[in-house]
């Protein structure tokens, strides 16, 4: 028997595309890899590419006609071609649960095994109308499975839409540790007196980054030993610049802009502490990635964040919109050499025991209904979905 017949066939409904400039949202991000992962070799993909065609997002009326598009061409595979199971990557806005609650939907009606996966934490500052409500309960109750990023989202879920818990399956974000690990064999505390703090990600509000250079501010009234790199680009980013040479803060701050992961992966490796002050987050891929690299972080105690830090276990948590708390806990890790030590022995094994793709790839075989043999010498496929650019934000609908 053909090899590529027995595999099991699945519509998936995502991210897939990088921008024209490079980048690469945490969502796209979590789509290639798991088509690049050993997944593959037991599956038949069929690919439907959801991102968002650009940065700010285009009119409404091209937003509709693009989430038509790809809706039609959804609902022509699962009823003109043999779909085993469906796949479907969303966040909790209307815009794009609209979309991709239709195609859920339209699987469960037609007897597929559907999941859904949540690409957000639930718990967003925002009232949910009451026709949201049912609707997104319509889609849960045509889903076989709801994929979740944490035990704190799937909560959430329960809670708020009182879903079936049994339907519920938590998935840590994944990432590829191997591209982030460097040789630790010593100790990461560096032997110069400056430490390097790093932030890697969207200039956006819902990132925190406009109470990150105020807290620099801060710090540096207290302290002189430390050096803060920005990697990112976005709607904040000349404005934080301005902001940081009018408080007279320039020689404390790196500006880098969007750089290449592999400059990224460098830069992370050479940091020692890695801040993030979002507002709002899922689970954030560039907080995996600092954590791979064994880095200390000093982040939000929002959405799934406290899934994965803890404080003064393996990093600082802090109250969004603080800095006065962003300078504190930056304060207290350049402190404590010994602390940082112990934070990135923590972090590199944690995310290599619970956030690597060689083990989230297996779990989202069993969730799909794909069988696989374990025992096999599997070889990773070539997908051409080449590493680019690091984006922390999603630029899906």
């Amino acid at each position: 028997m053909n090899l590529k017949s027995k595999r099991t066939r699945v519509l998936f409904l995502g991210g897939f595309s990088v921008g024209r400039d490079g980048t690469e949202g945490g969502q796209v991000f979590a789509c290639r890899s798991l088509v690049a992962s050993p997944l593959s070799n037991y599956v038949e993909w069929k690919l439907v590419d959801s991102t968002q065609r650009s940065l700010p997002p285009p009119g409404i009326l091209i937003r509709a006609w693009d989430a038509l598009r790809r809706l039609l061409q959804c609902c022509s595979h699962l009823m003109f071609s043999r779909i085993d199971s469906v796949l479907v990557f969303t966040n909790f806005s209307w815009l794009s649960l609209l979309e991709k609650g239709l195609v859920c939907i339209v699987a469960g009606c037609l007897g597929k095994h559907a999941v859904v996966s949540f690409r957000f934490h639930p718990s967003l500052p925002r009232r949910f109308t009451a026709l949201y409500r049912v609707y997104f309960r319509l889609i849960c109750h045509c889903c076989s499975k709801l994929v979740c990023q944490s035990q704190l989202a799937a909560d959430e879920l329960v809670r708020l839409f009182q879903v079936d818990s049994g339907k519920i399956e938590v998935v840590h974000n994944w990432i590829d540790v191997t591209r982030f690990a460097a040789d630790h064999s010593s100790p990461h505390r560096r032997t110069d007196t400056n430490v390097r703090l790093i932030y890697v990600g969207w200039m956006h509000p819902k990132k925190g980054v406009q109470f990150l250079i105020p807290a620099i501010k801060l710090l540096s009234e207290i302290r002189q030993n430390f050096q803060l790199t920005m990697c990112g680009g976005g709607d904040l980013y000349d404005s934080l610049v301005q902001q940081t040479t009018a408080l007279g803060i320039q020689h404390f701050i790196d500006f880098r802009g969007w750089v290449k992961n592999e400059e990224v992966n460098r830069l992370l490796n050479a940091a020692d502490v890695f801040v993030l002050p979002s507002l709002a987050e899922g689970m954030p891929n560039s907080l995996l990635q600092a954590m791979a690299c064994g880095l200390p972080v000093v982040t939000t105690n929002v959405s799934s964040i406290p899934a994965i830090v803890t404080d003064r276990v393996n990093g600082i948590l802090i109250e969004p919109a603080s800095p006065a708390q962003i300078c504190e806990g930056l304060r207290v890790l350049i402190d404590s050499p010994e602390l940082r030590d112990q934070m990135s022995h923590t972090n590199r094994q944690q995310i290599t025991a619970n956030h690597d793709i060689s083990t989230a790839w297996k779990k989202m075989a069993k969730i799909l209904n794909v069988v696989t043999h374990s025992n096999e010498n599997l070889v990773l496929p070539n997908t051409g979905t080449e590493e680019t650019d690091q984006q922390a934000a999603a630029k899906q609908d």
